[in-house]
């Protein structure tokens, strides 16, 4: 059965995330959003010494504190939700989580000492976020 190599493509509607669900593909703002944080995360890079990640996933619906894993100092921290969440991830201190990642393409940069300073609420349990952070 011969296949037709030379084709065109007008318009790719679904593309397949690692998970092997159908996802959107890439857009243009989508692009810069994901660029934007590549740049963060290089930045992170060019002035650290190790750069570390952690994946952390809440045991409730109440805010949980991060667990505790020290910052380089004058370092930062940057939380993204999960792919794969129930929901929303809010993000803030042990009081107040004002800020909403909705998103895998959201985050949230803080520098803080210590990763237990940063606190985040999920809707569901076993929802979470991944942190990369200096040490």
């Amino acid at each position: 059965m011969p296949v037709d190599t030379r084709t065109d493509v007008d318009e790719i509607s679904n593309v397949r995330d690692e998970e092997g669900e159908k996802d959107r593909p890439a857009n243009v703002t989508r692009q810069k959003t994901i660029q934007s944080l590549i740049s963060t995360v290089k930045s992170i890079l060019s002035n650290s010494d190790t750069l570390a990640t952690a994946r952390y996933s809440t045991g409730g619906t109440d805010a949980e504190q991060l667990p505790a894993h020290e910052v380089k100092d004058g370092g930062t921290a940057l939380v993204v939700p999960l792919r794969g969440n129930s929901g929303s991830v809010y993000v803030g201190d042990e009081s107040n989580q004002p800020v909403t990642l909705e998103s895998p393409k959201d985050a949230f940069e803080a520098s803080v000492s210590d990763l237990s300073e940063i606190w985040i609420r999920t809707p569901q349990a076993g929802d979470g976020v991944g942190v990369t952070f200096e040490q």
